[in-house]
């Protein structure tokens, strides 16, 4: 379903099914949701006898391939499901994404409206400047991600130290940098950011922008996403980080969040705003 800020689904297919599964593609999203346009006839159906997803991932992503990976090469991914997004708005990135598994093989649902994921790879190639758009994606024996960039018609291979999410003096990839940070975080510095962020969750609305119904509850995966995303960055300077000066409430630029007419939510909300700059410079900045 090609509407503005609807989700797309990674729906879950039992084996050995005994009766007729349907997810209601076209006609109903979400959890029993009916698609846009449609007359009332359809609300029933999507609510009673839809199936619902196992989790819904970010609208216009464009999933169009996934794999297992279990290689030992990059362990930062190891037993993941790994996806391709293609992208499809604006608003929304094109990356290679692993979503962790459970003991029973299944992705493991610590939202089912705003999953956990970690980005291996996204944005542009470096290079050329053009944009990457991944479409089928495999991994060799020796434990290299390939896929394929239907734009360019370019084959790409992604490797734990040629990854562009890897630091060029160890090869230890951006992601798993991001979770030892907030891993060795103590559990008073934990505590603190879980305060702060809890009141930011319940006032923020930078979900309105990026097409997810929530952010994660827990403040450990929300720290950890917000680190992956690149929206706040360590060793750099609060008021500069990504999240912080975009929110900032002066000076006022199109770069704010929210955008206009809404006010940026520093100026909306001063002190939380001001806690969450006092916890970054005491914890992550400079």
């Amino acid at each position: 379903l090609d509407h503005p800020g609807i989700p797309e689904e990674f729906n879950s297919i039992p084996l050995n099914l005994e009766t007729t599964l349907d997810f209601g593609w076209p006609f109903c999203y979400d959890f029993g949701k009916e698609a846009p346009s449609l007359n009332s006839s359809f609300a029933s159906f999507c609510k009673k006898r839809s199936a619902s997803p196992l989790f819904l991932i970010p609208a216009h992503s464009s999933p169009l391939d996934m794999i297992y990976y279990q290689s030992s090469s990059f362990t930062e991914i190891q037993n993941t499901i790994v996806m391709s997004w293609h992208g499809h708005r604006r608003s929304q990135e094109n990356a290679i994404v692993a979503y962790s598994l459970d003991n029973q093989f299944s992705p493991r649902v610590t939202s089912e409206t705003n999953n956990s994921y970690v980005t291996i790879l996204s944005g542009q190639n470096k290079s050329t400047g053009d944009k990457i758009r991944p479409v089928g994606v495999a991994h060799s024996p020796d434990g290299k991600i390939w896929f394929v960039d239907d734009k360019t018609n370019r084959l790409y291979i992604i490797s734990p130290s040629e990854s562009d999410s890897s630091s060029s003096d160890t090869g230890e990839s951006f992601f798993a940098k991001n979770n030892k940070i907030v891993e060795a975080l103590s559990p008073s510095q934990v505590q603190d950011f879980s305060s702060i962020y809890k009141r930011f969750n319940e006032k923020q609305t930078c979900t309105k922008c990026h097409d997810n119904s929530e952010f994660p509850s827990d403040p450990k995966i929300a720290l950890k996403q917000f680190l992956n995303k690149k929206w706040i960055h360590p060793e750099t300077l609060s008021h500069e980080m990504t999240l912080m000066s975009r929110m900032s409430p002066s000076p006022i630029s199109p770069r704010s969040m929210p955008p206009a007419p809404e006010k940026p939510f520093g100026l909306d909300h001063p002190e939380i705003y001001q806690d969450l700059l006092d916890w970054l410079d005491s914890n992550l900045s400079l």
